[in-house]
């Protein structure tokens, strides 16, 4: 699967811990490897509730998700990595 990653992910995994950047990398390994397909059948999603868009949310590691949406020919455009705290913080429970 293509994945695109924006500059957010990148500025992201400079304050990440080199353990959780590891971790991390291998979840986006993995989804390249990933048939499109098959895809929500290996990774657990959620979807985030917010108005007019269509965001969800990957667990990557016990206290880090990838917040990613579906692009055009069947790509992931990866938005950002947050913490969970984070993600509660500003959606609590919206999740889909």
């Amino acid at each position: 699967m293509q994945i695109i990653i924006e500059d957010r992910v990148d500025q992201a995994f400079r304050h990440l811990k080199p353990d959780e950047a590891k971790k991390v990398s291998s979840i986006f390994t993995k989804l390249k490897a990933e048939n499109f397909e098959n895809f929500k059948s290996h990774f657990k999603i959620h979807k985030l509730s917010i108005p007019g868009e269509q965001v969800f949310v990957l667990r990557a590691t016990p206290k880090l998700r990838v917040l990613f949406k579906y692009g055009e020919n069947q790509t992931l455009v990866i938005e950002d990595i947050v913490s969970h705290e984070v993600l509660e913080k500003f959606f609590g429970g919206n999740r889909g």
